[in-house]
């Protein structure tokens, strides 16, 4: 997926003027993955923001980097079947409920009109 890729591959900063710098802070974080009946897997992600300043001296290019002290740690499970009917139980059970109440909204709605038609609705 993109969302894993080299978010500075392809991109250029080039100097606009004399002395011009260019400052990047990375912060990384390792994620690891443990996917179902497979080998484990860590990647390193990172977020990248970048800065152009002009300097009084020479032209450069900053980088600092900083290490995340949290870890992303994904496993990969099966929900058992069950799960599956519990959840489809629970969708049918609150469209049943909010048909109940517009059911009931309808059938009040209409008697209120009815009694009003016959004069008997204050």
């Amino acid at each position: 997926p993109e969302a894993w890729g080299d978010r500075l591959a392809g991109r250029t900063f080039a100097e606009l003027a004399i002395g011009e710098t260019y400052e990047h802070y990375l912060q990384v974080v390792r994620s690891t993955l443990h996917p179902r009946g497979g080998e484990d897997a860590d990647a390193y992600e990172y977020t990248v923001q970048s800065h152009a300043y002009e300097a009084e001296a020479h032209s450069s290019a900053k980088f600092s980097y900083s290490p995340s002290p949290i870890q992303i740690i994904v496993h990969e499970e099966r929900r058992p079947l069950y799960a599956f009917f519990v959840a489809m139980c629970a969708v049918l059970g609150g469209v049943l409920t909010l048909a109940g109440i517009v059911d009931g909204l309808v059938h009040h709605v209409h008697s209120i009109q009815r009694k009003m038609e016959i004069g008997k609705q204050g």
